[in-house]
């Protein structure tokens, strides 16, 4: 059986069309759809990739962006109606547009679109976060403001505003029913938990170094830290302050990186100042796989992973304008053969049993005139023996 340490992600395609570096990467719920956010130049746009076919299937672009800088999905629950979802697009001129998507045909409606001004011009979205719970949106701009929003159809209502006084790199909704919200500074190198609700502050800690980027694992039990000061990704247990491990890197540079965990938090994908993508087991430090895609004077920072079915992909956004798209399939026939727990013996048994019974009914007249015939055999013969005594 192959080592389940060994992803064996496979190049699928180099997704061509960003005149500039790529900043920012996301995947739909259901992995169909890959969204691009360009960084510089005349590529400010938002480039939706079909992850089937692996063709770019609608471009995005707004007068009123600038740099992408942020991108999310905004999805409206209803207990009597279908799930409406949106695209929130997150600008270096502090505004974001919220497009709505059509179920039908996975397209956004520009006509539909709105968009707002958050923060001041030039004060860029650093990071975003939606709780779907609660229907919550958190903005966080360069200058250290941080705006959580209850989200209506595509309108918005300021619940309330802080000030961290550091750039946000990463925010996150935590906690039983999304009633926390963290944040993570750079300079700072601050993690602070508060009261999603309101701006009342839980708990603070300080970590290891600046803080570039972050990923929270879906348990909400670890985090895991790009730290530009020391070029690793620290692997935190919330809410310590102390690093559980530190990945190690080949990075040399101080650029901020993104990260994400793969399979539960049993490994991580790491983005990196040069051509390559590591993939690093957490527990043991050991990097399972290195996708190398590009020229080495690349830089991968931006990365995204989305698994669905039997299949994960992975994307990595380039500072030379390509996206690197990798999958990887698990096949059935090489999974562990599951061993019969004592539920699946009593149902056995009983499938056995009434097949028996079944050929019993149907051979009926075949076999029970022997049997009648030996039965009276025996009669006779006992009879025989009492009539001798």
């Amino acid at each position: 059986m192959p080592s389940t340490k060994n992803p064996k992600f496979v190049l699928k395609k180099e997704l061509k069309g960003s005149k500039g570096p790529v900043n920012v990467l996301v995947f739909s719920q259901d992995a169909k759809l890959l969204l691009s956010g360009g960084l510089l130049g005349d590529d400010e746009k938002v480039r939706i990739w079909n992850t089937e076919t692996l063709d770019c299937s609608q471009v995005l672009e707004n007068e009123k962006w600038g740099q992408i800088t942020a991108l999310i999905w905004v999805i409206r629950d209803s207990p009597t109606m279908e799930s409406t979802v949106s695209l929130c697009v997150g600008s270096a001129r502090g505004t974001v547009t919220l497009y709505p998507m059509s179920q039908g045909n996975k397209h956004f409606a520009s006509k539909d679109a709105v968009t707002l001004s958050i923060f001041g011009f030039n004060d860029s979205i650093e990071a975003q976060a939606y709780d779907r719970v609660n229907s919550r949106l958190v903005l966080g701009s360069h200058s250290g403001e941080i705006k959580v929003f209850n989200v209506d159809k595509l309108s918005l209502k300021v619940l309330w505003t802080v000030n961290i006084n550091a750039i946000p790199r990463a925010l996150f909704f935590f906690g039983g029913a999304n009633q926390s919200l963290l944040t993570l500074g750079l300079e700072s190198g601050e993690l602070t938990c508060w009261e999603a609700q309101k701006p009342n502050i839980l708990w603070k800690k300080k970590l290891a170094g600046a803080i570039g980027n972050a990923a929270l694992s879906t348990d909400e039990n670890t985090l895991l830290v790009d730290n530009v000061s020391s070029h690793r990704f620290d692997v935190y247990t919330i809410p310590s302050a102390t690093p559980l491990q530190s990945l190690s890197m080949t990075s040399t540079r101080h650029f901020i990186k993104q990260c994400q965990f793969l399979d539960g938090t049993k490994m991580a994908l790491c983005g990196s100042d040069t051509n390559k993508m590591h993939i690093i087991e957490v527990t043991t430090n050991e990097c399972i796989q290195t996708l190398v895609s590009g020229k080495e004077a690349d830089m991968t920072q931006t990365v995204a992973v989305k698994a669905v079915a039997n299949k994960t992909f992975v994307a990595g956004g380039a500072s030379n304008g390509s996206i690197y798209f990798w999958e990887k399939v698990v096949n059935e026939d090489t999974l562990p053969e599951e061993k019969p727990g004592p539920a699946q013996h009593q149902s056995l048994g009983w499938f056995y049993y009434t097949q028996i019974l079944l050929v019993i009914v149907l051979t009926y007249a075949n076999w029970s005139p022997h049997v009648f015939d030996f039965v009276a055999f025996i009669a006779q013969k006992w009879s025989d023996f009492y009539s001798r005594l």
